[in-house]
């Protein structure tokens, strides 16, 4: 039943002038979704979600015979993509986590040369840990929401709650309905073991928060500050669209309303791409449907061979002002040009390889972001050693945060690479992928960016990323590229 909802949604193509049929078919996708995230599970816990391509069920001959794998650098979709992998350690959030990690190392080790009375004393004794855990939060919960928050911590990274990092319910459809994480937690959690961390039992895959924790009504200061810490995964997805007379190509930012609501989608940013005399691309972002000047918020622009991308506001080039500071001798004037001069936003790296082996490697770097104050650093480069690309090339990554783009994993029975996306993406693509932070992998996908249609597709993102950061990362991804398939 699965399959054929899905299939019947993939026949349906949105228009590219009218929005709400854009609308219409995503909230189609998020319906299917959901009857085949809460349909009952037999055998494998994530096996449903296989339908949205339809290979994991197919026989050898079909699936090797299936036009689906003929590109052997597309990124497909499967919840079993890292089945096979070893599990990976998430108990690194915090000091607090790493210690008592370590220590309960140290315990198993000394027990282990003990009886076998030892070995089920720590079975025990770790259940009942996490039964005084849950009695001891129902009674926090009784006592007031703000006991909770300067007493209880968070089960997963141990760290306490706090004004910015607010208490969570644990989304468990069983019995722990008493317990408290970090909304951020929770995410990284199911995205890498998809159960509950107490009873391991099954989690409510659509955790969600209000649109009320971005702030909408000013859209050019929210499109460049970096989403709160609390408001978790934004959920949006992007339209490809076509304007003017010789029908250039652009794209368009919506934020997805909430599956169940009266939320509607809301238009956020919009993209045109234009070719300079030099053959390469400059993306120019705006906040508006119409790419006007007056709505610019910034800009992105590439290298001729399509593998280096940078992300700039509304300053002005360096170079240019050089020219003016040389004809004005006033000092004045030089200390207010320094002030226009653009700042970089964001750089984004693609590994050179025309062989078509494997799926794309890409590297991105931003300015440090302050995670209690939510702003991050200013770089504004002077000269070509100060340049975010001149930076990541040498190393020096002082004042900067380090993503690269999980490896997706070869399937033999499949026949192609796969990464598990969640169910939020439904074709195969070489422009798949999702976004790790390169010193704590742990946090969970930063970005993810996937094909559901023709010219659509998801985009979910979250702290420490910016709505215009987040939009031109994908739109790299888009862009033609010359020395990478």
């Amino acid at each position: 039943m699965f399959a054929q909802n899905v299939a019947s949604f993939q026949d349906v193509s949105p228009s590219r002038n009218d929005s709400t049929d854009a609308r219409d078919v995503m909230r189609n996708f998020e319906r299917v979704l959901t009857e085949a995230m809460v349909s009952p599970r037999h055998g494998d816990t994530r096996g449903p979600r296989n339908a949205l391509l339809n290979v994991a069920t197919m026989p050898m001959n079909e699936v090797n015979a299936a036009p689906l794998h003929l590109s052997p650098r597309a990124v497909h979709h499967s919840s079993l993509a890292f089945v096979d992998a070893p599990p990976v350690e998430l108990a690194t959030f915090s000091p607090r986590r790493r210690a008592l990690s370590a220590q309960k190392h140290t315990q198993i080790a000394v027990d282990s040369n003990g009886n076998e009375e030892g070995k089920v004393s720590i079975g025990g004794g770790h259940v009942k840990m996490h039964l005084e855990k849950m009695s001891m939060t129902k009674e926090l919960e009784e006592k007031g929401d703000e006991t909770l928050d300067d007493s209880e911590g968070c089960l997963i990274c141990m760290d306490d709650f706090s004004a910015r990092r607010k208490a969570y319910p644990l989304p468990c459809t069983g019995q722990c309905t008493g317990a408290f994480v970090h909304y951020r937690c929770i995410m990284a959690w199911l995205g890498q073991s998809g159960s509950c961390p107490l009873c391991r039992g099954a989690c409510d895959p659509l955790v969600l928060q209000p649109m009320q924790k971005l702030e909408l009504q000013d859209m050019t200061k929210m499109a460049i500050q970096p989403v709160p810490l609390d408001a978790g995964i934004i959920r949006c997805y992007v339209k490809q669209v076509y304007r003017g007379m010789f029908k250039q190509y652009g794209y368009e930012l919506y934020l997805q309303g909430q599956i169940g609501t009266q939320e509607e989608d809301k238009f956020l940013l919009a993209a045109r791409r234009q070719v300079r005399s030099n053959m390469t691309a400059n993306y120019t972002i705006c906040t508006d449907k119409e790419c006007t000047d007056a709505k610019r918020i910034g800009r992105m622009g590439s290298n001729f061979l399509g593998t280096c991308f940078t992300l700039y506001d509304n300053g002005r080039d360096p170079q240019k002002l050089a020219k003016i500071q040389d004809a004005v001798s006033s000092d004045n004037v030089v200390v207010q040009n320094v002030f226009q001069i653009r700042e970089e936003l964001g750089c984004v790296t693609y590994e050179p390889n025309r062989t078509s082996v494997g799926p794309r490697k890409m590297r991105v770097v931003i300015p440090d972001v302050d995670e209690e104050g939510g702003s991050s650093k200013i770089v504004r480069p002077m000269s070509r050693q100060d340049r975010l690309v001149t930076r990541l090339s040498t190393g020096e990554m002082k004042d900067l945060m380090r993503f690269s783009n999980r490896e997706p994993v070869f399937r033999e029975d499949l026949g192609a690479y796969c990464l598990d996306f969640g169910g939020r993406v439904s074709m195969a693509s070489v422009k798949n992928f999702q976004l790790i932070s390169s010193e704590d992998p742990s946090m969970g996908n930063i970005l993810q960016f996937g094909r559901v249609a023709d010219d659509m597709f998801t985009m979910d993102f979250q702290w420490p990323l910016s709505p215009f950061q987040a939009f031109s990362i994908c739109l790299s991804s888009c862009d033609t590229k010359l020395a990478c398939v």
